[in-house]
């Protein structure tokens, strides 16, 4: 006996019986309770990706702007986007449906990215700095633990 129960199945359920219903001659439409899930999720996914490459396209713009250099400001786009495909090929590999709730944490991802990209750095300039003052102290400490161990 072959099952066609189950959320893996509603999309393709779906489209079968409004196949069969466009099919016949009969006017009419067919419902289940999932079928309103399949229209939510496949709206939702063209919301997910225009959302998506709206926010990388602004964010784009705004380093392009703002960032003298065009390779810095293409980087941290493409460092945007692979945060983002990270989130979202975690959320297929946990099989999460596409719903608003999955929408929000992806949107949310976005800003996350964002502000990691515009952190970074920020930090790395700090640590060279740091070891930039740190480098003459270190170096004859560094000097004399080597000469003592050998």
């Amino acid at each position: 006996m072959i099952s066609c129960t189950g959320p893996e199945n509603d999309g393709p359920r779906t489209s079968f019986l409004r196949q069969k219903l466009a099919a016949s001659r009969l006017d009419g439409f067919v419902y289940d309770t999932s079928f309103l899930l399949v229209d939510q999720q496949s709206i939702t996914r063209w919301n997910v990706i225009s959302n998506v490459g709206a926010a990388i396209a602004v964010m784009l713009v705004v380093a392009a702007a703002f960032i003298p250099r065009p390779a810095a400001a293409v980087a941290i786009s493409l460092c945007i986007l692979s945060i983002n495909v990270g989130v979202i090929g975690s959320l297929a590999w946990a099989k999460t449906r596409l719903d608003i709730i999955s929408m929000i944490t992806i949107v949310m991802s976005v800003g996350f990215s964002v502000d990691y990209v515009r952190r970074t750095p920020t930090r790395i300039h700090r640590i060279g700095v740091t070891l930039a003052y740190l480098r003459l102290p270190m170096s004859p400490s560094t000097s004399c633990s080597s000469e003592k161990g050998g």
